[in-house]
C-alpha cells in the first residue's frame, strides 16, 4: 500500500534514508568538540564548606543581645553597630568585596599571580594585553579619545573574586559551599585558603574596633549613671562586648568555622569530556533532522 508523500510516516523515511548526513554531521560535530577541548585550557576546582561559628551565631546571641540593646537603648547606648549583623552574614558580603581585594593586592600581590604574563618585574610596571582582540580594542579606545588601557587595580581583583567565586546554600541549612576554579591546582587551594583567612581577620578587626568603642562609651556612661537597674543593664552589655572582644581577638576562626576543610579536585572540572561529546553528537543530529524538514517544507510548500 503506497504511503502518501506528506504523511509522517514518508518524513520518518526520508530521514532514515539521510541516516549517513546524519551520522556524518554528528561525526564532524564530535571532532569539533575534540579540537575545542584541546585548545580549552582545563580547570580545577577548589572547595570548602563554612558555617557561622557558635560564638557568632545569631541563634545562641540573637535574643539576648536584642533584649540587652533594647534596655541599653533606653540609656543612650547603641548596642545595634556590633549586634545587628551578625558577623557571619558580614563574612558574606566581605568575601567577594572590594575591601577585600584591596588587602589582597597590598598584603599578597595577588594581581601579580593571576596575570603573571602581564607583570614585568625587572621594571615593576604592568604590560599591556598583548593580544589581537585586546589591542583591537585599545586601537578603537585611542580613535574616540579614550584611555586606550589601564594597570589592573584592586578593583580588577574585585571584579575577578566576583566572577569566579561561587558562595551558595544548596541546602538552605545555613551550610555554605564556596568553590573557585582555576587552571592551577595549587593556587586555587592557596587563594580560596587566602580569600577565607583574610575575610575572617577583616570581621576580627571590625569586631576589635566596635566593641573597643562600646566599652569605652559604657564605662564613660557608667561614672554619670546611679540607678542601679541601669548600672545592670550596662555592666551585662559591657561584659558581652568584652567577650565578642576576646573571641575577635583569639587566633581561632571567629566569623565562620569549616565544616569541610579546604580542598581540591584531582581531575578537571572543566570542561567534562563526556558531557561535551554527548552534546556535540545530539547536537549535530538534531540540527541535520531539523535541517531535513526544512527542505521538506521547502519542497513541498
Amino acid at each position: 500500500m503506497p504511503v502518501p508523500e506528506g504523511s509522517l510516516l514518508a518524513l520518518v523515511r526520508r530521514i532514515a534514508r539521510k541516516w549517513w548526513l546524519i551520522g556524518l554531521v554528528s561525526a564532524l560535530a564530535a571532532l569539533a568538540a575534540y579540537g575545542w577541548m584541546l585548545r580549552t585550557t582545563p580547570l580545577y576546582t577548589a572547595r570548602t564548606v563554612v558555617t557561622a561559628t557558635e560564638s557568632t551565631s545569631t541563634s545562641k546571641l540573637g535574643g539576648a543581645l536584642s533584649s540587652l540593646a533594647l534596655g541599653a537603648s533606653q540609656l543612650g547606648l547603641d548596642l545595634g553597630a556590633s549586634s545587628s549583623a551578625p558577623a557571619f552574614t558580614e563574612f558574606l558580603q566581605v568575601l567577594t568585596s572590594a575591601t577585600l581585594a584591596q588587602r589582597l593586592e597590598t598584603r599578597h600581590h595577588v594581581l601579580r599571580q593571576l596575570m603573571a604574563t602581564r607583570w614585568d618585574a625587572a621594571n615593576v610596571a604592568w604590560l599591556p594585553p598583548a593580544s589581537p582582540l585586546a589591542r583591537l580594542q585599545m586601537g578603537l579606545r585611542e580613535l574616540v579619545g579614550q584611555p586606550s588601557w589601564v594597570p589592573p587595580t584592586p578593583t580588577t581583583l574585585a571584579g575577578f573574586l566576583t566572577k569566579e567565586f561561587t558562595v551558595s546554600d544548596p541546602l538552605g541549612t545555613g551550610m555554605y559551599v564556596i568553590e573557585f576554579s582555576y587552571r592551577d591546582p595549587a593556587f586555587a587551594r592557596a587563594l580560596l585558603q587566602l580569600v577565607l583567612d583574610e575575610t575572617d581577620a577583616i570581621i576580627k578587626e571590625r569586631t576589635i574596633a566596635r566593641s573597643a568603642e562600646q566599652i569605652a562609651y559604657i564605662r564613660e556612661k557608667l561614672e554619670e549613671i546611679t540607678l542601679q537597674e541601669h548600672r545592670t543593664a550596662m555592666l551585662s552589655a559591657m561584659v558581652s562586648e568584652e567577650r565578642r572582644l576576646l573571641l575577635a581577638s583569639s587566633s581561632l576562626p571567629f566569623a565562620a568555622k569549616f565544616v569541610d576543610s579546604v580542598s581540591v579536585s584531582d581531575l578537571p572540572t572543566y570542561p567534562e569530556p563526556f558531557k561535551i561529546f554527548v552534546v556535540a553528537v545530539l547536537g549535530g543530529a538534531i540540527l541535520t533532522v531539523l535541517g531535513i524538514l526544512v527542505v521538506d517544507l521547502v519542497r513541498y510548500a
